[in-house]
């Protein structure tokens, strides 16, 4: 399995990051120091978050993928949706993300955020 981004979406993701970052791929399932409210209906949500290295993110992003941008972490509690190759695109009007695997559309509008340590309780 392994994570591709587009052209249009490592460059955007390369502007975003920092040296001082790591990359997540979070499922807002309920699940984890980051996750906000989890869902209660259909929808699948997830975020591309860019957490500060200093914090200590590997207790529950503790599965590492391998993209073309480098290291990914994800929750082991979200690896079934990661059964497949994962491909996000840059949804142009909205400037967020499009993720895919290899036979349908996971999300539509993946949000970028940055996740700092002075932010995390």
């Amino acid at each position: 399995m392994k994570v591709t981004f587009d052209n249009d979406a490592k460059k955007l993701i390369e502007q975003k990051t920092t040296e001082n970052e790591v990359i997540l791929i979070d499922l807002d399932d309920g699940v984890g120091m980051f996750s906000k409210v989890g869902m209660c209906s259909l929808d699948t949500s997830f975020r591309v978050l860019l957490v500060d290295k200093n914090i200590d993110f590997e207790k529950d992003y503790n599965v590492e993928l391998e993209s073309n941008i480098g290291p990914i972490f994800i929750k082991k509690s979200s690896d079934y949706y990661f059964k497949d190759d994962i491909n996000f695109k840059v949804k142009k009007n909205t400037n967020t993300l499009q993720m895919s695997d290899t036979s349908e559309m996971l999300d539509g509008a993946v949000a970028i955020e940055h996740i700092k340590k002075d932010e995390v309780h």
